[in-house]
């Protein structure tokens, strides 16, 4: 841990996570968007705005917020991993 603090670590951190987001696309915290969507449902969860449901499709506890739109960030789906994947592999079919 010293050497974190003591040889710049965290710049390191940071190049290294910028660097693989480069290499293989990662669309996470490209978009801005898409980031302030995501820090807006956060901090409403956090701050009891808004409260985490169970999954849409399969009622299970372990959700995560879905943005269908994300100009509206608190209209959220909430899903579990696998109907999260799926609702984005249907989303992507339809583009396509």
């Amino acid at each position: 841990l010293r050497w974190y603090y003591e040889r710049g670590g965290k710049a390191i951190v940071r190049k290294n996570v910028r660097l693989y987001r480069e290499r293989t696309g990662y669309p996470g915290w490209a978009d801005p968007a898409k980031r302030r969507a995501r820090n807006i449902a956060q901090a409403a969860i956090r701050h009891g705005v808004m409260q985490r449901l169970p999954c849409r499709d399969c009622g299970s506890l372990k959700s995560q917020a879905h943005h269908p739109d994300y100009s509206k960030p608190l209209d959220v789906i909430f899903l579990c991993d696998p109907c999260h994947k799926n609702e984005h592999r249907a989303i992507r079919g339809r583009k396509v």
